[in-house]
């Protein structure tokens, strides 16, 4: 038991040590500024103007309001390569 749970320290200091900087997760509020209803594509931006993409335009109209839940992509100096990793419909805009 002793040399198994070992073996399972070692893998994880080694995982550890080899995955990189942790990734962290965000909230922020975004604005659909487009829908490309051809390619299932909505298109959102913050409030500092980074533009965003994401599929699954069904239920999407430009100018709705939505709640993101961003990944930092283990990358926190930037927000550039940031994922989406959830949406949720918050309201609109007239």
């Amino acid at each position: 038991m002793k040399k198994i749970v070992s073996v399972l320290f070692v893998m994880v200091v080694t995982l550890m040590l080899f995955a990189g900087s942790p990734r962290e997760i965000y909230p922020t509020s975004m604005i659909v500024t487009e829908i490309d209803y051809e390619n299932d594509l909505v298109t959102i931006v913050d409030f500092n103007g980074n533009a965003f993409q994401f599929f699954g335009c069904e239920d999407w109209c430009e100018n709705d309001i939505c709640a993101v839940i961003m990944d930092d992509n283990g990358t926190p100096e930037t927000i550039y390569d940031d994922i989406i990793t959830q949406v949720r419909y918050c309201g609109y805009i007239q």
